[in-house]
């Protein structure tokens, strides 16, 4: 049974994916910091192969007294951290910090990981690595340069780790999922009403159907679809070193 390890698997993408790969037959293991959003996780999964721990990977103490004691091979690594965090702008009103923050969460970390378990994706002959990147790294928008920049270094970062781990069997995979309708579009709309004394449910409606005009079949993806998307990759031997666009022909 291949193993999975899913860091930021809690919520969001990365908790989409680590069902999807326990219900196709994974021995799957889960870091996130948030203990009581993984206790959900595994007590709503509870048939599921599925083991979670709460490890902050920022905290190189927690990290490496989870490492001391996974003794396990890993076969997949999922890089499931990233995002805005509420914290959207253009260039001109982000702050150096906010650049920082953007680089740590969306790529660095990545790296850290990487950094910390090539030793035993490299053990397990025939690895991967999925990094789960966005749109906003394929393409510059008008808002978020900081975000967008740190995922267009993750895709680089992707191609690289393919391209010199390979001889080692280490494969390595970008996903870069456009809008998607769930709870990150759901916060940001929360967030957007707050600031400007408007509905979140009305604000929401208008979201949903600005990223819908974005692309020739006016729909969004979804986080079903997305792990749906890594579980294939798992299958496909020949996918390796490039970034999965998913965003319904908006790039088309």
């Amino acid at each position: 049974m291949k193993k999975v390890l899913v860091v930021g698997g809690s919520s969001g993408i990365g908790k989409g994916i680590a069902i999807e790969m326990a219900k196709n037959g994974f021995e799957v293991t889960v870091l996130a910091r948030d203990k009581e959003k993984l206790e959900d996780l595994k007590y709503e999964n509870c048939k599921l192969n599925l083991s979670c721990y709460s490890v902050d990977v920022n905290n190189d103490a927690e990290l490496d007294a989870f490492v001391y004691k996974y003794d396990k091979t890993i076969d997949i690594l999922i890089n499931a951290i990233g995002g805005v965090y509420g914290i959207h702008g253009d260039f001109e009103s982000l702050s150096l910090e906010n650049w920082k923050e953007a680089y740590n969460t969306n790529l660095f970390l990545t790296v850290k990981m990487v950094q910390v378990f090539l030793p035993h994706l490299k053990n397990a002959k025939e690895s991967l690595i999925i990094n789960v990147s966005s749109l906003a790294g394929e393409r510059p928008g008008r808002f978020n340069p900081h975000y967008g920049s740190a995922k267009a270094s993750l895709n680089y970062l992707t191609k690289y780790l393919a391209k010199t781990f390979g001889v080692f069997g280490v494969r390595c995979v970008s996903i870069a999922p456009s809008t998607l309708d769930d709870e990150t579009l759901s916060k940001d709309a929360e967030d957007y009403a707050l600031k400007n004394s408007l509905l979140a449910e009305s604000v929401r409606k208008d979201f949903v159907l600005a990223a819908k005009n974005k692309n020739p079949i006016n729909r969004l993806g979804s986080i079903d679809e997305v792990a749906r998307m890594a579980v294939f990759i798992t299958s496909v031997p020949s996918i390796n070193g490039i970034s999965i666009v998913m965003d319904s022909g908006e790039m088309a």
